[in-house]
Formats: structure tokens, sequence, C-alpha cells
């Protein structure tokens, strides 16, 4: 289990994911990245827009390297601006600061996170916790 995620978990997180968003008639891209914000998988719906595709790995990516939902680094942005500033500037633009990103822990440590794109916040969070739920992970709820 190179990287603490194998491919084809990341492939099933995917398709519970999507599946979620084909229910719920939503046009997602979602995408998983090992624990050092790598890209280990993504796929997009036929639907879904070029740019969810290129923001689902930058959500991820932030919720790996920040190792919390991305949610908490929305309200950090909404209370402290520079704070969230600097997040974005220490990234180099690789990071995306907003909801429907995840960080997947397996026995208390990180190894990877999950992002979905292509809804509002609350549909973002909603596909990507469906993956995270499907595998077992927590959902970062409550």
């Amino acid at each position: 289990m190179a990287n603490g995620l194998t491919l084809a978990e990341a492939r099933r997180l995917i398709d519970a994911a999507l599946a979620w968003a084909e229910r719920e008639g939503k046009a997602m891209a979602v995408a998983v990245v090992d624990a050092g914000g790598h890209p280990v998988a993504m796929a997009r719906l036929d639907t879904a827009s070029i740019l969810a595709a290129e923001a689902v790995v930058q959500k991820a990516r932030a919720a790996a390297w920040l190792g919390r939902p991305t949610a908490a680094a929305v309200e950090t942005g909404r209370q402290w601006p520079h704070v969230y500033l600097s997040f974005t500037v220490a990234a180099q633009g690789q990071i995306t600061l907003s909801k429907g990103g995840f960080p997947i822990l397996r026995d208390g440590q990180l190894v990877g996170a999950i992002g979905a794109a292509g809804g509002t916040g609350a549909e973002d969070e909603a596909c990507a916790r469906a993956g995270l739920r499907a595998l077992g992970f927590d959902t970062w709820e409550g």
C-alpha cells in the first residue's frame, strides 16, 4: 500500500462519490490524493465542467496539506483573510480553499484526501462524504 492509499481504494472512493452525484443529478468531478497531496486518481462525469476537474485535485491537496476539511479553511478565511491569503501564497497556486475536500485517515494517520467539485459547497461536501462513507472512512460529520 504505497503512500497509504491504493489505486483500487482511490477508484472505489471516486466511484461511490460519482454514483451519489449521478443519483442526485449533479455534474461532479472527484479526485483522491495521497498524504503528500500527489494525485492518485481523478474522474469527472461527462456533464461536469473542465474547471471542476481542475479544482478537485487542488481541493483534495488542500485537505491533505491542512489535515482538515477545506470548509475549516473557508471559515478561517472569513475570520482572518490574511491567513487564507498566506495559505494560498505558500501553496503557490496548488490548492483551492473551498468546501468539498476531506482528509482520509486510517488508524488516526493521514493517508490521503478526497475532493469533489461541480455543485454548491454543500453538494461538493455531500459527494465527497459519499465516497468516504462507502469505504468506512471518517466523514467528518459532527
